[in-house]
């Protein structure tokens, strides 16, 4: 529920520590992975299996 109320508190704190690399969010409902853009291209040239 911490995400509810924090999410962007959460998000801001990942982002500084972790910006060239990814991190998980971790919701009741879901795990986020906010990977960093130095990595989009490899992300979008994967077939949708693999990901």
């Amino acid at each position: 529920m911490r995400f509810v109320t924090q999410g962007l508190e959460m998000m801001s704190e990942g982002y500084s520590k972790w910006k060239d690399s990814m991190f998980k969010i971790t919701t009741h409902d879901a795990d986020w992975l906010v990977v960093s853009k130095r990595y989009l291209a490899d992300l979008q040239s994967l077939p949708a299996e693999r990901l």
